[in-house]
């Protein structure tokens, strides 16, 4: 794909992203950051991601391809006052294997520094998550995390003060 043609679907996932998202997110209160904990997962066949995000703050993102892992990455998750979003800062990179312009996964991944995905609306609350403001692919969540102490539910999320 052309660098103007991956600029070209950039432009529209963000316009979209604004017309879309926007009044979906009016409908999600302020506590939306509680509902993150938890673990995420598509499945194309042959491939599967999954994504946990911890009640401590930390992540781990692992890829399959023929139930075979292939990468296995862990990190720390934040938000951000005023944002609908979730970033990542992985310890070292964040790979990403589905292809937004082809809409296919691929054997060949992105690497990248940092990662952001944003929730999908659903009333007050969300279940889907996405790293592509078109929603082209998103991530489910499959369950809830399960807190070993007290102490540990509430430390929570952790809420990013420096942007």
């Amino acid at each position: 794909m052309s660098l103007a043609r991956k600029r070209f679907c950039f432009a529209v996932s963000a316009l979209l992203a604004v017309l879309i998202g926007c009044s979906g997110y009016n409908s999600l209160p302020n506590t939306w950051t509680m509902d993150i904990p938890g673990t995420y997962e598509a499945t194309r066949p042959p491939f599967k991601e999954i994504v946990e995000f911890r009640t401590d703050g930390t992540f781990l993102h692992q890829f399959f391809v023929n139930e075979h892992k292939v990468v296995s990455e862990t990190g720390r998750w934040a938000t951000t006052p005023g944002k609908f979003e979730i970033s990542l800062l992985p310890d070292d990179v964040f790979s990403e294997f589905y292809d937004n312009g082809a809409r296919q996964f691929s054997t060949n991944k992105t690497s990248f520094s940092s990662y952001d995905f944003w929730p999908l609306p659903n009333g007050k609350t969300f279940s889907k998550i996405s790293g592509f403001g078109d929603y082209a692919y998103s991530l489910t969540r499959t369950k809830k995390p399960v807190a070993s102490t007290p102490s540990e539910t509430e430390k929570g999320f952790k809420v990013r003060t420096n942007h």
